[in-house]
């Protein structure tokens, strides 16, 4: 089940990731020219609409796909490891989760796509400053990783809290579905922002665009995105 990604509130982390698996873009590296309507783009699309045209992928909301996933009622979800704590809790004692690598497209390489998520201090007080960055180093300790990953699935980024037995590797072997998102790390690459100050208008044409394609009435999914795709490109800045 890939959803929650489709829509006007979408954002597109994963759903660049999932294009990339499949040897597409959603825009080139430049950002300069939108390519979610090529044909690898679409061939990926189309892999979904497959999917969901048997059944086997229900047009849902994020929220009501992560409760379907955490109380046992869905088979696969393709999301952020930060909900990884919340399926754990659901699962327990209830059902066995498994976990596997971003799916793959015949013999290309997955793909995944960091989301971006950061700390950033704002303040320009000396003094909130020197807190916030106190702050900063206990979130991002050994100590603050094992919490974070223990508790949200966030993936750690430092090495000796994942190795060390005083933090994070007496959960790692409990929980070994945590392990892959750090394999993962290995072929990570960065999400990429969409360009200029109409980048909400061109997210909502990609992602209304890619929902009609996988979820809609015509089967003929290349002419609309390929349409989608112009309309997105107009907003680029020139």
């Amino acid at each position: 089940m890939l959803t929650g990604i489709f829509g006007p509130s979408a954002y597109d982390w994963l759903y660049q990731g999932f294009l990339r698996s499949n040897g597409g873009r959603a825009m080139s590296e430049d950002r300069a020219t939108m390519m979610f309507g090529e044909p690898e783009a679409v061939e990926a699309l189309a892999t979904l609409r497959h999917i969901a045209q048997a059944g086997a992928m229900p047009n849902l909301p994020s929220s009501s796909a992560i409760e379907a996933m955490a109380s046992g009622n869905a088979g696969m979800y393709l999301q952020t490891s930060a909900v990884q704590g919340a399926l754990l809790r659901g699962a327990e004692g209830n059902f066995e989760l498994r976990a596997a690598s971003m799916p793959t497209f015949g013999d290309l390489p997955a793909t995944p796509t960091n989301s971006g998520s950061a700390l950033v201090i704002m303040t320009s007080d000396p003094v909130r400053q020197r807190a916030a960055w106190e702050l900063m180093q206990h979130l991002t300790s050994d100590y603050g990783y094992t919490v974070i990953t223990s508790q949200i699935g966030y993936v750690p980024l430092r090495e000796n809290a994942v190795t060390s037995e005083d933090y994070l590797a007496p959960f790692l072997r409990a929980n070994p579905v945590v392990q892959l998102n750090i394999d993962q790390l290995e072929t990570l690459v960065p999400w990429v922002p969409l360009p200029g100050p109409s980048y909400r208008q061109i997210l909502t044409i990609m992602m209304n665009a890619s929902e009609q394609a996988v979820f809609g009435t015509s089967d003929d999914i290349a002419p609309n995105m390929a349409d989608a795709q112009r309309r997105a490109q107009a907003l680029v800045p020139r």
